[in-house]
């Protein structure tokens, strides 16, 4: 559930970022007054990790749930959630690794590797067992024999920009991201 929780609002937290800055308009050459490129006009935003953990860390404050001190980072080359879980009265640190994979058309990827509460280990079937009776958007897939989460940008509905995800910097922090506005 916590999983769940923090993959979701990781993933929420991407597009509503996005929804409420005004990132610059990258230079290319090239660019004219001509109509928009087919798809819509491409703007590159870079987002630190730092940003999308004062994002989530705000999203979480104004829903009540027993998440608290979401904390996303990068930990050799995996994506690290930290947190803490009220669970039947009682608070424990979550930690998960996971492989962000970027895909072609901008989606992500994100191959569990391990998951902790405290020191101890959580097998990943049960950890995608709970994953898998969660509510999620249309847009989010899990692969419970695989352990894989797909956030799939390119199939979110509703109109607006497309989101697309064009590189994860593990090393650096970041996350570059390509807004098509019609």
């Amino acid at each position: 559930m916590l999983t769940a929780l923090v993959l979701a609002v990781l993933a929420a937290a991407m597009y509503f970022w996005f929804s409420i800055t005004s990132p610059g308009v990258s230079e290319s050459k090239g660019l004219t007054n001509g109509p928009p490129p087919a798809g819509g006009i491409p703007i590159q935003a870079t987002v630190p990790l730092a940003s999308i953990n004062q994002f989530v860390d705000r999203q979480l404050q104004q829903k009540e749930t027993p998440l608290q001190g979401v904390q996303l980072g990068f930990d050799q080359k995996l994506l690290r959630v930290d947190s803490k879980l009220t669970f039947f009265g009682r608070v424990m640190d979550i930690r998960i690794w996971m492989k962000p994979e970027v895909q072609p058309n901008g989606d992500v990827r994100l191959v569990a590797e391990e998951s902790k509460i405290g020191d101890w280990s959580i097998p990943l079937k049960t950890l995608f067992g709970v994953l898998e009776g969660m509510p999620w958007p249309q847009w989010v897939h899990i692969q419970p024999e695989q352990h894989l989460l797909d956030v799939k940008l390119s199939e979110k509905s509703g109109g607006g920009p497309v989101y697309r995800v064009k590189n994860i910097d593990t090393s650096g922090g970041k996350i570059q991201m390509e807004i098509l506005l019609d």
